[in-house]
This record gives structure tokens, C-alpha cells and sequence, in this order.
């Protein structure tokens, strides 16, 4: 996990950050993409059985509830929000 304060951690991260993590205001489906951030979006239509499109939409509507523009920010929300775990080797 991230060492240190949630502060420090989302201090590089859009202004509204903390609101977000505290009321983070997404659906269960977007969660769900949120949690494979990591994946090719094809990848997660197939694991949840949806279409590209629809996939692509809830990112669309995900970035627009965060304010989060890039998959860099999301993957640190995701991660602030225990939805993924980082490999503790490639944080120093």
C-alpha cells in the first residue's frame, strides 16, 4: 500500500480530490470499471459482460463525477479507494 497521509498522497491530484475520495458519488458499475483501470477497455466488456461502448460511456461519466482527466489520476483514486493494491517493489 501507499505509505502515508491521504493528504500527501492526493496532493498531485485534481483540487476537488478529497471530496471525491470522502462521496465519491459512482455507481456500482462504474466501481467495478474503476477497480480494472488497469485492463484494456475490450478486456473489461468481456469481464462484465457489457459492451465497448458502454464501458467507454462510464469512463466518460466517471472523469466527469471526478474531475479526473487521465488514467494516472483514476488509477491513484482507485487505489485511495482500496479498489486496487499497488506492488509494494514499485513504490519506493
Amino acid at each position: 500500500m501507499i505509505q502515508g497521509s491521504y493528504p500527501e498522497v492526493i496532493s498531485g491530484i485534481s483540487d476537488n480530490a478529497f471530496e471525491v475520495l470522502v462521496h465519491p458519488n459512482l455507481t456500482k458499475t462504474e466501481l467495478e470499471i474503476l477497480k480494472r483501470v488497469r485492463m484494456y477497455d475490450k478486456n473489461i466488456a468481456d469481464d462484465l459482460h457489457i459492451s465497448y461502448h458502454t464501458v467507454t460511456k462510464h469512463w466518460q461519466n466517471i472523469r466527469l463525477k471526478t474531475g479526473y482527466k487521465n488514467t494516472a489520476e483514476l488509477t491513484l483514486l482507485a487505489v485511495c479507494l482500496n479498489l486496487i493494491t499497488i506492488n509494494k517493489h514499485l513504490v519506493n
